[in-house]
């Protein structure tokens, strides 16, 4: 059995207007891990995240932090949030204060910590991820990728050893998305568990290891991010496609080009080099 951060088993929620948004799902996140979860609009991905972060609380199933099934008490759910952080689709949902350097300590200031310990926390945190320069501009001057940069600071300023993050590239400039990954990689490298949703098929391949795709509320299927992406058939029933990445790397295995495999070709660099292999020989 590995070890989970977070399970959720035969979760189910549905919403006051009677809609069935999540019925009977299960996800298993790996402590360490970086998993992408996919599926089309209304699959289920954000209130999942909604879920997991303890702002929904589902009508039946279970939810287990650390192998211990989750409370709802008032303290027990600020420990839950301290250790599970969520990162909004929207920024302006999650950035309100009027300085960046305000609006990073304010998650630390609600766990109860002093106004020194909690600008600590918050100028640690603009130092770990290179965006000093940001600690005394006003939020709303910002731009959208600026402001994405800054709510995953201000969960990063709670110390959580799970971050979830819904959509953290959408409606930023490749520049942007780029340097979103980066933080992500970084505080990857640091420990942190991640958790990301995205319709970006080519991202997650990439950068995930993990993968689970969910349909109608369900998990179709959970696993390795290169098996995932080699059930054909399970991408086309959720709606969802096939990395470029990974076409191209089976076109050249198709032409004895790719020796040890399509799925070994993860990235561009790789598939770079392999090209440059392939001329030389």
């Amino acid at each position: 059995m590995g070890d989970y951060i977070i399970e959720a088993k035969g979760i189910c929620y549905r919403y006051p207007c009677g809609k069935d948004a999540l019925m009977g799902l299960d996800l298993r996140v790996e402590r360490g891990s970086k998993l992408a979860v996919l599926g089309a609009n209304g699959s289920g991905k954000t209130t999942l995240f909604l879920c997991l972060n303890g702002i929904l609380r589902p009508q039946s199933g279970a939810l287990c932090v650390q192998g211990r099934p989750v409370s709802y008490a008032r303290r027990d759910l600020l420990e839950w949030r301290r250790r599970v952080g969520m990162v909004f689709q929207e920024p302006d949902d999650q950035v309100v204060a009027g300085t960046v350097m305000q609006d990073i300590a304010f998650g630390p200031l609600n766990l109860g910590l002093s106004h020194e310990e909690a600008r600590m926390r918050a100028t640690d945190v603009l130092h770990s991820l290179q965006i000093e320069h940001f600690r005394d501009r006003p939020t709303h001057e910002l731009s959208h990728g600026e402001r994405k940069l800054v709510a995953i600071a201000g969960v990063l300023a709670m110390r959580p050893e799970l971050v979830i993050l819904d959509e953290p590239t959408a409606g930023v400039d490749p520049a942007g998305a780029e340097q979103v990954l980066e933080v992500l990689e970084t505080i990857h490298r640091q420990g942190t568990t991640l958790v990301i949703s995205t319709h970006d098929m080519d991202m997650a391949y990439e950068w995930a290891d993990g993968a689970a795709i969910l349909v109608g509320g369900q998990t179709w299927c959970q696993g390795p991010v290169t098996d995932v992406f080699a059930d054909r058939a399970a991408l086309r029933g959720a709606r969802l496609q096939s990395p470029w990445l990974l076409e191209v790397a089976r076109g050249l295995q198709a032409k004895g080009i790719v020796t040890d495999g399509a799925q070994t070709i993860r990235s561009r660099g790789r598939l770079l080099e392999m090209l440059a292999g392939a001329r030389e020989a």
